[in-house]
């Protein structure tokens, strides 16, 4: 089936006109009747004469009615006539070849085309336009003229014109307006008017003396609770329920599950303890409540549970992704894997790591530590030269160190290194060689000791709890700030919808930025968040 469309600009109208083909016979075929058109203007457009469409339509009259419907009888080659753009003269409806007509004319008797003009108040060469037929000043009595619109219906036409276009502006904006409202509606029918938080970690209260463990989890919990009042301050109502975390050995946690507020929480944060958090992801799952567990890295956790939000995601995840960063860094370099043999490798890093290299038709090396003190021998004359531990050891790190300062005579400028998440935690001696070196490492989690808005907390930390944090990689304080932030703000933004748009929320965090995506239909989901380090 083939379509032509023929629009106008009259009132905004426009009409499909269909033909259908048997092998190279066009049968007959329909056209809706616009506003104006008449039995001769649709003649012209399909190339037959009024009185073949007469033939075709024996109950039609002279007058047509918009939205009427036509038989059109087309014979075999003929097919309408398209009307494009660039044919649209600025009147409303007027084409310059073919003018729609307001009516048909039959000619009497010593009319010419100057009377039919005066009478029908058009001018000469109009009449001419809209007749193309007419040889010279030569018309014929009986012989039926299209009598075209006259200045001023087509000026009052097109003002009927855009107001329409206006009423339909004006028409589509408040249908826009009310969509928003009845979004925003939507919204705020599920929007908390406060959100509950319980918080299910190990304080060790019944102990006079606080565990490191321990320690962490009040830098954690004060650390969420410095987002909570950033949350109050904006006006979000928040309550905070604390819970202690049942040791393993105390059969405490049906109890803790069985607390009559625990199944109204809006959100659970913890608990710590993997063997606890199959029960309470169980319980969350039951209840529907986000659970976010801060610290497990376990591959399996959130499987089966579509609830749970792994915030400590093990970085072996995104092994591939990370090496593609790399790649695209290095392409052009000269690579180096260096291998130990020690208890720091990591079997799974160098697999994926010379997967992806040779995936990327990128060629390495594989060399000892003894072969790092002949490295003039391994480098290439104008390429740089990286060098890719898979140990993730510090002693292991120095004893490389140890090799490279043994190539007195080389450019430091062309060595670089790359390596693991644990190098932000080297001594000071350590990352000075990273600098040296020009070291770079990959990390799901990372805090920069002089952002202005670390020290703020670091301060604010320090005024509210009378003490500063542990000094731990990560900072369990900064984890728990950056952790509240995310779940009250989307909470807050999304209310009951927010597993639906968890992955959307977007906060700015201090060391633990959130990127959450789900692991497959039916699951939880996971932080996808890393990043590469320069030094």
């Amino acid at each position: 089936m083939n379509i032509l469309k023929i629009c106008t600009l009259g009132l905004l109208l426009c009409a499909s006109t269909a033909w259908a083909q048997v092998g190279d016979q066009k049968v007959k075929t329909t056209h809706e009747v616009q506003m104006g058109e008449t039995l001769y203007s649709i003649s012209r457009q399909y190339s037959i004469t009024v009185e073949e469409l007469r033939q075709a339509n024996p109950n039609i009259g002279d007058t047509l009615l918009a939205g009427s419907v036509v038989i059109i009888p087309i014979s075999q080659g003929t097919q309408p006539v398209a009307v494009t753009d660039d044919q649209m003269l600025d009147g409303p409806s007027m084409v310059k070849e073919s003018i729609p007509c307001k009516t048909m004319y039959q000619v009497g008797k010593k009319e010419t085309l100057f009377s039919i003009a005066r009478q029908f108040h058009v001018t000469e060469e109009d009449l001419r336009r809209a007749n193309p037929q007419i040889d010279g000043d030569n018309i014929k009595k009986g012989e039926y003229l299209c009598i075209p619109y006259t200045t001023m219906e087509r000026y009052e036409m097109q003002l009927e014109s855009e107001a329409y276009a206006a009423s339909q502006r004006e028409r589509e904006a408040a249908e826009a307006r009310a969509a928003q409202e009845a979004a925003e509606a939507a919204r705020k029918a599920k929007q908390l008017e406060r959100i509950k938080v319980a918080v299910i970690l190990p304080f060790n209260l019944d102990s006079s003396k606080k565990s490191k463990e321990a320690v962490k989890m009040y830098d954690f919990y004060e650390g969420f609770l410095l987002s909570v009042d950033e949350m109050k301050r904006k006006g979000v109502s928040v309550d905070v329920y604390a819970y202690e975390e049942p040791s393993l050995l105390s059969n405490g946690m049906d109890a803790l599950l069985n607390s009559p507020m625990l199944s109204h929480m809006n959100l659970i944060v913890g608990p710590m303890r993997v063997e606890n958090i199959t029960a309470v992801a169980n319980f969350a799952a039951k209840h529907n409540i986000p659970l976010a567990v801060p610290f497990s890295t376990k591959a399996s956790l959130t499987a089966s549970v579509p609830v749970c939000y792994q915030i400590n995601t093990n970085a072996s995840r995104f092994y591939k992704e990370i090496f593609q960063q790399f790649i695209e860094r290095h392409r052009q370099h000269n690579v180096l894997i260096l291998s130990t043999g020690d208890r720091g490798e990591k079997s799974d890093y160098l697999s994926s790591l010379k997967l992806s290299l040779d995936e990327n038709g990128i060629s390495y090396k594989t060399v000892g530590l003894d072969d790092l003190a002949k490295l003039s021998e391994l480098m290439t004359p104008g390429e740089r030269t990286v060098i890719m531990p898979v140990s993730n050891l510090q002693n292991t790190f120095e004893k490389m160190i140890g090799k490279l300062e043994q190539n007195k005579e080389i450019d430091t400028s062309v060595i670089e290194l790359f390596g693991f998440p644990e190098w932000q935690t080297f001594s000071d001696k350590n990352k000075g060689y990273m600098s040296k070196y020009h070291a770079s490492f990959f990390c799901t989690f990372y805090t920069d000791p002089y952002s202005t808005q670390v020290q703020d907390f670091n301060r604010l930390f320090h005024n509210w709890f009378k003490r500063d944090q542990m000094a731990t990689y990560p900072q369990y304080g900064l984890l728990g700030y950056d952790t509240g932030k995310f779940f009250l703000s989307g909470l807050h933004e999304y209310g009951l919808t927010f597993p639906e748009n968890a992955s959307s929320v977007r906060v700015a965090a201090l060391q633990n930025p959130m990127q959450f995506e789900q692991v497959g239909n039916g699951n939880g989901f996971i932080n996808t968040y890393f990043r590469i380090v320069n030094y």
